[in-house]
């Protein structure tokens, strides 16, 4: 069956909104766990505009490149989470695909403490108590990332339990009803 353009812009818009609807979903997870890289990650998920392109009807989603943040280097790690090294108080909960290694480094304290800046956090009172808010923030940013190495980041499901098995049928069965009939749908490079 040829894709006629009212068939083309019906399955263009179902998928305008799908992926409106799955990039919010994402965001809102991110709200709700109040993720550290929360704000970058908001920030970077986007939904671009549907194209078709020699017959196939395309919808990049994903992230916007952003040579500071580069997110696509570290999303995954925010979705699933990171095994600490142990030695916290406790143990994050993740999904044991990523874990820190336990090699004497420290993880950098630069994007904590945009965190802590972003969010408005004031670190405790009792904390360098004498010195000036910008350096106890720098401060308390080592601190945070030295307890985030050993405790370990837990998991926030924000992408997978987004773009998952239930969301692509969700998306087929939209657009079988949207033109009638059952098709089958190819995602690539997601």
């Amino acid at each position: 069956m040829a894709l006629t353009q009212e068939i083309r812009d019906g399955i263009s818009e179902i998928l305008r909104e799908w992926g409106n609807e799955r990039a919010e979903n994402a965001k809102q997870i991110l709200r709700d766990k109040n993720a550290v890289a929360s704000s970058v990650l908001l920030q970077a998920i986007k939904n671009f505009d549907v194209e078709i392109k020699n017959g196939t009807i395309v919808i990049p989603f994903g992230f916007e490149y952003d040579e500071e943040s580069d997110v696509s280097k570290y999303w995954m790690f925010v979705d699933e989470g990171v095994q600490g090294i142990g030695g916290g108080r406790k143990s994050a909960i993740t999904t044991g695909r990523f874990k820190y290694k336990d090699n004497g480094k420290w993880i950098p304290a630069k994007p904590i403490q945009r965190w802590i800046t972003e969010k408005g956090i004031t670190p405790p009172a009792d904390f360098m108590p004498k010195v000036k808010l910008l350096k106890r923030v720098e401060g308390w940013s080592y601190v945070l990332a030295r307890s985030i190495k050993k405790t370990g980041i837990g998991k926030t499901m924000f992408w997978s339990d987004t773009f998952n098995e239930k969301a692509y049928k969700d998306l087929a069965d939209r657009i079988a009803k949207k033109i009638g009939g059952e098709y089958t749908i190819q995602l690539k490079g997601i």
